[in-house]
């Protein structure tokens, strides 16, 4: 994939469940990842957006907004037994983190840059993608994710964040 860092706007972005696989789409460029690795993601995605808003000066409750705007809820119903594909995931590497008021992801040399409030709208649509993808491997368990930032406390306190 060539390098890119354009900044992309929510209508190109795009995520969608692929059997066990979530395929995300930015502009003209597709990643595709297991179910595990797209959770794990959407948590540093989520934890970016929030700091990408406090860098902004928002409160916790504009982006608990933000993210409730594309909540769409589908029955999911799992598969009787745990099933696997045989694709394949395009993507060796992945990191997130936040620039001033963006949320930045690389997936191996491809880099994408979202606003934090069209990354809260992303983020639920690639969630539910998640979600479908896990119920269709007949996956039912439930996994807490965390994601923190450690950072130093003068910066904090420069910045406005305590």
């Amino acid at each position: 994939m060539p390098a890119m860092s354009d900044v992309f706007l929510s209508e190109s972005v795009t995520s969608s469940a692929n059997l066990d696989m979530v395929r995300l789409g930015f502009g003209s460029h597709r990643v595709q990842i297991p179910y595990q690795t797209a959770f794990e993601l959407l948590a540093g995605v989520k934890m970016a957006g929030k700091m990408a808003s406090r860098f902004e000066g928002n409160k916790a409750q504009n982006w608990r907004e933000l993210a409730r705007i594309n909540t769409g809820t589908r029955n999911l119903t799992p598969a009787r037994r745990f099933r696997r594909s045989n694709l394949q995931s395009n993507c060796k590497t992945w990191a997130v983190r936040f620039e001033g008021k963006l949320v930045v992801m690389v997936f191996n040399e491809l880099t994408v840059k979202l606003h934090y409030a069209d990354a809260f709208q992303w983020y639920t649509g690639a969630r539910l993608a998640a979600r479908e993808a896990q119920a269709w491997a007949g996956d039912t368990k439930r996994q807490m994710r965390g994601v923190g930032y450690l950072n130093d406390a003068e910066e904090n306190y420069k910045h406005g964040f305590s």
